[in-house]
């Protein structure tokens, strides 16, 4: 589809661009000095094709080979089927004190992302439970790819050899690296 201009004809750029007619050239056979690189940096390449000749095959020669097929059954893994991976923002707590009106200031700061292996234990739309052996720290971000909700962590607590977390929905939403 055309560009076009207000009464209805084709918009046309202008040839040759103004701007280009004080411009230098590159190529007029000088060299060029490059600042802050090193030779050992500079890589070339050949790309040269070399054209090799067609020879054609006479005859092809069928062979037959006999494979002999062994059938093996690998034992599976006793693991729940239920195991999710989640990513999570891990928030870090910064604590501050006014000392000319002594008030307590707290900041959360989220730290970079990683993903964890869980379980869902709970879930509905306003609350979410999960068990895992690793642990998030209270206010941490997690994020469900196949849901597509974030969550709070509001509180965890250590049991059966991992930790239980009490997540309900979260107002912050950041982005995460989701990788397939």
């Amino acid at each position: 589809m055309a560009i076009k201009n207000k009464d209805g004809s084709i918009f046309r750029l202008n040839k040759p661009n103004p701007a280009m007619n004080q411009q230098d050239l590159w190529d007029d056979g000088s060299q060029y000095i490059l600042h802050n690189f090193t030779q050992e940096e500079f890589i070339l390449h050949n790309f040269d094709k070399q054209e090799k000749e067609y020879q054609p095959i006479d005859e092809i020669e069928v062979e037959e080979i006999k494979v002999q097929i062994k059938e093996t059954v690998i034992p599976k893994k006793d693991s729940p089927k239920n195991i999710i991976t989640l990513y999570c923002m891990p928030a870090i707590t910064n604590n501050a004190n006014d000392p000319l009106y002594n008030e307590k200031k707290v900041s959360i700061v989220y730290g970079p992302q990683y993903t964890f292996e869980a379980i869902i234990t709970i879930s509905s739309d306003l609350v979410w439970q999960i068990w895992s052996v690793k642990d998030s720290p209270k206010n941490s971000i997690i994020f469900h790819p196949e849901t597509k909700r974030w969550w709070k962590v509001e509180n965890s607590f250590k049991e059966d050899n991992g930790y239980y977390m009490g997540c309900k929905p979260s107002t912050i939403q950041p982005s995460f690296r989701v990788e397939p």
